[in-house]
């Protein structure tokens, strides 16, 4: 479970900087506290022992895929206007 999840976040990553870039990844950052506040949900329920065993390590790894989302969107610059990136061909 946890390496599908890992699968899936990754792929879910580089098609979204493939394709949207920064923006996207403000979106998906948004899925993925979502995401996290829906398996937090089931948590707090009444669930098996062994079912809270297995989604408390999935919890760990989707707060630590949100933080990931969440420094990305921090250290990635926005696009330069489309001037300034002809002038950078040039120089």
């Amino acid at each position: 479970m946890l390496t599908v999840t890992v699968m899936m976040w990754t792929l879910d990553v580089d098609e979204i900087l493939a394709t949207t870039g920064n923006a996207g990844m403000h979106e998906y950052g948004k899925k993925c506290a979502a995401d996290l506040d829906e398996v937090v949900k089931l948590v707090r329920g009444d669930l098996p022992k062994l079912t809270r065993k297995t989604l408390a390590p999935l919890i760990v790894m989707d707060v630590h895929a949100r933080d990931v989302i969440l420094q990305v969107i921090r250290v990635t610059p926005p696009p330069p206007p489309p001037r300034a990136q002809r002038l950078t061909c040039y120089v």
